[in-house]
């Protein structure tokens, strides 16, 4: 499988290509760590990802990615992690299927800080 990346500002796609040439395109959302609580970080680092409420897992010592689980998104209610939900929402709401939590990335107007 040949693997094809192209990177913008904040954006991602990554093209997989087999050996008959079909391929899938993933649309990937770069979002700061400062997007999710202490709360979040602190689940997410003493937990193993089986426990975690969607599938992901982390990256490297800087952060996390998760696959945009829609319907946990828009249906998030009054559970925990709602700062994790209304991203997941975020990137939902604008196609997204990945999302990278990165330390290094710059924090969006539109979603809140912690």
């Amino acid at each position: 499988m040949q693997r094809l990346t192209l990177t913008s500002s904040r954006r991602v796609r990554t093209i997989n290509l087999d050996a008959f040439g079909n391929f899938d395109l993933r649309k990937l959302l770069c979002l700061s760590t400062s997007h999710l609580s202490a709360a979040t970080k602190r689940f997410l680092m003493s937990h193993d990802q089986k426990e975690w409420l969607t599938v992901g897992g982390p990256f490297g010592n800087t952060g996390w990615i998760f696959h945009v689980d829609e319907d946990a998104a828009f249906n998030f209610g009054n559970r925990r992690f709602n700062d994790l939900w209304r991203s997941f929402a975020y990137a939902a709401d604008r196609g997204y299927e990945l999302i990278l939590f990165d330390d290094v990335e710059e924090p969006m107007r539109d979603l809140a800080v912690y």
